[in-house]
């Protein structure tokens, strides 16, 4: 059973990537599901799982509590299952016959025993539906099911065949789940195959900066004029990391990769507004050194974060592990 707790975990860290959760976070309602649904579903496999280490008692009050509740838990964790379908947005038509025939043996038991009302439509007659007592213990027990006022059938319900077949088909979907998100990622990331958010820093990026700090230092109206000119490029550089990220959904997804680029483009535009001698000009040429020197700063750990982000986006087929 701990193949399940395995998945629910998978699709927990796949959903609370920053970039997912961004997007899942615009429509609150739904995103209160899937967090919901993968609490229901962990929760619910806590008490499958204990249910098979209960000690068998004779008392049949104490039977019939574990039994009712247990199949109730089955039934708990489909619904969650399939609402996390549906609020993933992944297609599912139908559970699959291990689910449905724990579904079914639930809705008999303890779901909708006394009226169960069929469907004449579908040609299917009402039904009634009692426990043997004499035959109920943790491992199972005999159903019987009056039909349409006509039948009577007889059904041995064995718990430890259902906790298998709930296993088997719980796993199955939720593979299923983790495959799509996967397969999500993956196209994402083929979008941008060949192309690196590295690209964006020149080569001549140390020139650049060395311009701008000769005109920092320097009297000369050349020089100047060479700090103001690499100034303009450092903001189409800073730009186009801002678009590369866009594109890319890290933005607006990451607060911090955000917060990073206003503090950059922020002494970028003081010292803009230095090399014009605008008049709400504030730096004095020590200042403006110091400027450049935290711009260069900046523009280093952007390197680093863009080689880090094209790591993240060479495309690796996803596996269900």
């Amino acid at each position: 059973m701990g193949r399940i707790r395995d998945l629910e975990t998978q699709i927990r860290d796949l959903v609370t990537h920053y970039r997912f959760t961004h997007v899942l976070l615009q429509d609150l309602v739904n995103a209160n599901v899937v967090w919901s649904a993968l609490d229901a579903i962990g929760d619910t496999q806590l008490a499958i799982d204990n249910y098979q280490s209960l000690d068998g008692k004779d008392h049949a009050g104490f039977n019939y509590l574990a039994v009712y509740g247990v199949l109730q838990i089955f039934y708990v964790q489909q619904d969650a299952v399939w609402d996390l379908f549906e609020s993933l947005d992944i297609p599912i038509t139908e559970f699959g016959a291990d689910i449905t025939e724990v579904r079914e043996a639930r809705n008999k038991a303890t779901g909708h025993p006394t009226r169960r009302e069929g469907s004449k439509k579908k040609g299917i007659p009402p039904s009634s539906h009692f426990i043997s007592r004499p035959t109920l213990s943790l491992a199972g027990f005999q159903l019987m099911s009056a039909i349409g006022g006509t039948t009577t059938q007889f059904a041995d319900i064995r718990i430890f065949d259902l906790l298998k077949k709930q296993e088997e088909g719980i796993v199955r979907l939720l593979e299923l789940v983790v495959r799509e998100l996967h397969k999500r990622e993956e196209e994402h990331k083929m979008k941008f195959k060949g192309k690196s958010v590295t690209s964006v820093f020149p080569d001549q990026l140390s020139y650049y900066f060395e311009k701008v700090f000769e005109g920092t230092t320097s009297v000369s109206s050349g020089r100047w004029e060479w700090g103001r000119a690499h100034v303009d490029l450092l903001l189409d550089i800073v730009a186009k990391l801002r678009q590369a990220f866009v594109e890319r959904a890290l933005l607006p997804a990451s607060d911090g990769i955000e917060h990073e680029l206003q503090a950059t483009e922020y002494p970028i535009q003081k010292l803009k507004r230095y090399y014009d001698s605008a008049p709400d000009n504030t730096l004095s040429n020590k200042d403006a050194y110091i400027y450049a020197f935290y711009i260069r700063h900046q523009f280093e750990e952007f390197k680093k974060l863009a080689k880090a982000v094209d790591e993240e986006f060479q495309t690796d087929e996803g596996e269900v592990t």
